[in-house]
């Protein structure tokens, strides 16, 4: 199959009571397929937040199977705490 690149832009703003301005991050994709209980794909890209403004992360992702999807992300530290809101679901039609 074609590759699909997930790719979500965060616009990062520091406390300025924050010792330094680099904060390591992980970028989570989970997919499930619809009408399944199960997750199809985790991905994850992991980076640091050096300062304010946007930044971009992205997964590829080569679906195996056709049929609806749907896309969460997450940001996380480096010590499994979500350090975001999750990003919408977005729904993703394979054939």
């Amino acid at each position: 199959g074609s590759t699909v690149i997930i790719q979500s832009d965060a616009w990062i703003q520091f406390s300025a009571d924050q010792k330094t301005n680099e904060t390591p991050y992980t970028y989570y994709v989970q997919i499930k397929q619809s009408g399944t209980p199960f997750v199809e794909f985790i991905g994850k890209y992991d980076g640091h937040y050096i300062e304010t403004g946007q930044q971009s992360q992205s997964v590829d992702w080569i679906p195996e199977n056709s049929g609806l999807f749907f896309i969460e992300t997450f940001v996380w530290d480096r010590n499994n705490v979500p350090i975001a809101n999750p990003g919408p679901i977005v729904l993703i039609l394979v054939k």
